[in-house]
């Protein structure tokens, strides 16, 4: 697996490993979809830009992204063409040292989205860097914080210190060929 993320990382393979389509991208998703128009967003791991789309068409005001995978991001930006999003290329293995090089990170982001990624970069980093990563990314959510990722995964994150800032507001797990989608909202 190691090996997939290092050729992802050289741009050596236009290959990744994502499942699901637009569709499945966005279900579980819906109370998001309904906050006033003006926010603003961050999207960790925004592969091919389905939801954040989605978003700018409810109104999205300033949109931040990174992912690793360059393909996707090209994606993202055709996806977003006319928005005046910031879509950067990043190994979140480097932590919040390089979101902040890549991005004017913002001191909270009514929507933080963290969709999909956390079970990668489990596989990628050293737990107490995973860790001290999420406890200083997860304080600039100022609405919601969207999380997806495998139950195993999930059970460990909420353990996380700064989850217990923050309260579970919607819960989705309908679809049996993704993981839960869970929506907190800051306490």
């Amino acid at each position: 697996m190691e090996e997939h993320y290092d050729k992802i990382r050289r741009g050596e393979t236009d290959i990744v490993l994502i499942a699901g389509n637009a569709a499945d991208r966005l279900s579980g998703l819906d109370p998001l979809f309904q906050v006033e128009p003006g926010f603003n967003v961050l999207d960790i791991g925004c592969h091919e830009g389905f939801i954040l789309e989605r978003l700018v068409r409810c109104g999205a005001g300033v949109i931040h992204g990174v992912d690793l995978h360059r393909p996707s991001l090209a994606a993202a930006a055709r996806r977003l063409e006319g928005h005046p999003a910031l879509l950067k290329h990043l190994d979140l293995c480097e932590g919040m040292a390089g979101l902040r090089r890549e991005l004017p990170v913002s001191p909270r982001y009514d929507l933080l989205l963290y969709l999909g990624i956390h079970h990668h970069m489990a596989r990628q980093m050293p737990a107490d860097a995973l860790s001290a990563f999420v406890n200083e990314l997860f304080p600039l959510t100022g609405r919601y914080l969207a999380i997806r990722t495998p139950a195993r995964f999930m059970e460990v994150l909420r353990q996380e210190p700064v989850m217990r800032r923050f309260r579970l507001v919607h819960r989705h797990d309908q679809n049996p060929n993704l993981s839960p989608v869970e929506i907190y909202e800051p306490i």
